[in-house]
């Protein structure tokens, strides 16, 4: 057994948007805007990932995720939203958490390690990340290390 944590580039709490679309805008600009991408390229990498379909996950959550060519390293992003957003989840809940991972092209097995391990704490800590109040709250619960199979 290991112990693991998740320390999110970028934290929103609380994020008010009314549709999956706008959500994934959002996230997109805040995502670019830290990491010195082009919003737009951000958010066409998501948008064609979601063709393949839906990153919701169930139980309220969703990851949505890109490998992008002009990305140098992992950009990661947790949100929780201010009210449910149809993500056209599996067991059809809205959404109420998210993380967005992008993706260097050069390194895709770093890439697929991060999505990897946030599904697993956005699993494990759901309820605590649904119920912050403040992205301090967040960090806070992200903090806690986690134990996973080595």
């Amino acid at each position: 057994m290991t112990t693991a944590t998740f320390t999110p580039d970028v934290v929103a709490c609380r994020l008010a948007a009314t549709s999956k679309k706008q959500l994934l805008q959002q996230l997109s600009t805040m995502a670019a805007a830290h990491a010195g991408l082009c919003d737009r390229k951000v958010l066409s990498a998501i948008i064609s990932r979601e063709k393949l379909g839906s990153t919701g996950i169930g139980n309220g959550l969703a990851l949505p995720h890109a490998i992008l060519e002009s990305a140098t390293r992992p950009v990661t992003l947790l949100a929780t939203l201010e009210t449910p957003v149809d993500f056209g989840s599996p067991d059809n809940m809205p959404v109420e958490v998210m993380a967005l991972v992008l993706g260097a092209d050069e390194d895709s097995n770093g890439y697929l390690s991060t999505v990897n391990a946030v599904s697993r704490i956005l699993h494990q800590r759901h309820a605590q990340l649904r119920d912050a109040r403040s992205e301090a709250d967040i960090r806070s619960t992200l903090e806690e290390p986690q134990i996973v199979a080595a």
